[in-house]
């Protein structure tokens, strides 16, 4: 009988260690987060300012093109 529960502790181990990793890698993202300069969140801001714009002014066009196409 204590051979069928051995496994099990070892899957349990396994578990509790993968689980720790998780925890420490979470822990590790939280600190480089913490570590952004206020400079480096407005760089990062204006990129994605410039990415809804871009995508902002191709929806218009394409809904400019569609209003022509059905004008006709």
């Amino acid at each position: 009988m204590e051979e069928k529960k051995q496994p099990t502790d070892d899957k349990d181990s396994e578990l509790a260690l993968k689980e720790e990793g998780a925890v420490e890698e979470k822990q590790e993202e939280e600190v480089v987060a913490v570590e952004k300069t206020p400079e480096q969140e407005i760089e990062e801001l204006k990129k994605e300012l410039e990415q809804y714009k871009d995508k902002y002014l191709r929806l218009y066009a394409e809904f400019e093109n569609y209003k022509k196409r059905v004008q006709k």
